[in-house]
């Protein structure tokens, strides 16, 4: 009875491989402020409208297997940089399977990584420097099974350094100013014109 489960486990595993988009290799350049154990997430943009955040993504958070904050951009990759990490070079892998939460061939997807953070999950904060990836030949491979690595399969890019910056929302208070002083202008207007 061992040996058939020992067996029917390694079929499962063997299946799961194969089933699986794998991607691989060295993505990333020149990486300001990365050090050993930097968190990195290979993202897909799983409606292709572009990458859903810039500098402001205070609050959003990045975990493996989830939607960074409200936006359609999916988390399909985790890295962390090994303890030689040196600063320049960090690895972009994922393995994940296609129609995952509408993840699809010739989806673009983007590498993020995060400078000072070296945990599995991070939630953005202001002032955090992270660091975005992407090139005109980042896809989502074909079929289940394709396995594509850096640079042989897809270009090298060097990094661009961001840091999330929060967007300043006005206070009910400043709507109402501002309402008021509108109604002024047209009331002032109005008197003009008689």
């Amino acid at each position: 009875m061992k040996i058939k489960s020992i067996v029917t486990s390694i079929f499962l595993t063997s299946a799961l491989s194969v089933s699986a988009v794998t991607f691989s290799g060295q993505a990333v350049t020149n990486i300001t402020g990365a050090v050993a154990g930097s968190s990195s997430y290979v993202i897909v943009d799983t409606n292709n409208d572009g990458l859903a955040f810039d500098g402001s993504v205070a609050g959003d958070t990045f975990t493996l297997n989830s939607f960074v904050g409200t936006s359609d951009d999916y988390v399909i990759g985790y890295n962390a940089s090994t303890s030689t990490f040196a600063g320049d070079n960090l690895s972009g892998a994922a393995s994940f399977t296609l129609d995952t939460n509408g993840v699809s061939a010739n989806d673009a997807f983007y590498i993020v990584t995060f400078g000072s953070e070296t945990t599995t999950s991070v939630t953005a904060t202001a002032g955090l420097g992270f660091n975005v990836l992407s090139a005109a030949n980042w896809l989502v491979p074909g079929a289940n099974g394709d396995n594509l690595a850096y640079p042989a399969n897809f270009t090298q890019y060097d990094s661009i350094n961001l840091t999330a910056q929060t967007v300043a929302v006005p206070e009910p208070s400043t709507f109402a100013a501002l309402a008021g002083l509108s109604a002024l202008g047209a009331v002032m207007v109005r008197r003009r014109r008689a």
